[in-house]
């Protein structure tokens, strides 16, 4: 009861009943809630986005797939940093948002999309490897199209496809992935939507370490988390007004001295019923209008990176052929001698021997 009152001195100030905090069971989502509620546009926020997650049952069982995937160590900390550089790129952001949003309204061009991902998703030898000819795809598909229905020994491949020249000479079977892609190269819409995307993040990762490719590395690696991720997306997408507002929620909270991810364990707490569900919005929510624009973000509130989180070119290992011992016959005439006996017989100024080594 402590917590309880005083969160009420804290308030009382406001005398609005609606913006008492509830209480908590567990003390270690005391920071969190004192945090939400002691800010207004927090508080409205954080209810509302509740309430909203309430209406839509299906969005809410990908948000809570999401909350347990951005407390993850190795794929949290990339989507965290992959979040704020759209956030700091509002030209990449709509972009990015042009993608999501076409493709949850168009379930034609979102079946050949999805049909492109399942080919790129299966496993073919080496990830670092199969990583770049997909990035290569994406960013060229016009010129990456005609390789992927087979080629001649003659033909001069791409550097990213060059691993897998003997697969596309012998015919093997790169339909699944040239059949969809196709598909998107003959969509108006995926020519104006998809592909400015692709391309947009191979040019954020050349300027920003590989960081798309590190996260892209990680979701091929772990199929079902990029499924989870996409569809939190095309959810999202749905609702764009919506959308920026539950963005802005979990930007805030990530600069906030709590961290992100404590809020999202207490989203979890309240999902589960080991927290309580907060108080409806005292106004409408999501409210009119575009959410305050948030500034960069502090290094020290963003989650940190797992040391081995890389995606760049690995150099091939060369093992060099052992030289074969053979052994030289003797001159005849002379018993054999080792080279060093040699060096020791020969007189000063005297040049070695054809024979010898």
């Amino acid at each position: 009861m402590s917590l309880l009152f005083a969160l009420l001195a804290l308030f009382g100030a406001e005398q609005v009943v609606p913006t008492l905090p509830p209480t908590v069971n567990s003390s270690r989502h005391a920071n969190v809630v004192l945090k939400v509620y002691a800010d207004a546009g927090l508080r409205q926020a954080h209810a509302g986005y509740w309430v909203a997650l309430q209406a839509r049952p299906e969005w809410l069982e990908r948000e809570a797939v999401w909350w347990e995937l951005m407390r993850t160590p190795d794929l949290g900390p990339l989507l965290a940093r992959v979040d704020e550089l759209l956030q700091k790129h509002p030209e990449s952001q709509a972009l990015y948002d042009q993608f999501y949003t076409t493709l949850s309204r168009d379930a034609g061009l979102r079946n050949s999309f999805e049909q492109f991902e399942r080919a790129a998703l299966e496993p073919r030898g080496d990830d670092n490897a199969w990583l770049r000819a997909l990035e290569y795809v994406r960013a060229n598909p016009a010129g990456a199209l005609p390789f992927l229905g087979g080629i001649t020994p003659e033909a001069t491949l791409p550097e990213a496809l060059q691993p897998y020249a003997l697969q596309l000479m012998r015919g093997a079977d790169w339909n699944n992935l040239r059949a969809p892609l196709s598909g998107l190269m003959e969509s108006d819409d995926a020519r104006a939507a998809l592909m400015p995307w692709w391309r947009e993040a191979a040019a954020l990762d050349a300027q920003h370490d590989g960081l798309f490719s590190k996260l892209g590395l990680e979701l091929l690696r772990n199929p079902n988390r990029f499924w989870a991720v996409y569809r939190r997306e095309l959810a999202l997408a749905e609702d764009p007004a919506l959308r920026d507002w539950v963005r802005w929620l979990h930007r805030r909270m990530r600069r906030e001295s709590t961290g992100h991810a404590d809020y999202l364990a207490y989203l979890s707490a309240i999902r589960s019923g080991q927290e309580k569900v907060p108080m409806a919005p005292a106004k409408a929510w999501p409210p009119e209008g575009a959410p305050p624009v948030l500034g960069s973000i502090a290094e020290n509130r963003l989650p940190a990176l797992k040391a081995d989180t890389v995606a760049t070119p690995q150099e091939p290992k060369l093992t060099m052929p052992k030289r074969p011992d053979v052994k030289r016959p003797a001159r005849l005439g002379a018993p054999e001698m080792r080279q060093s006996e040699r060096l020791k017989a020969r007189e000063p100024g005297t040049p070695l021997d054809a024979g010898a080594e």
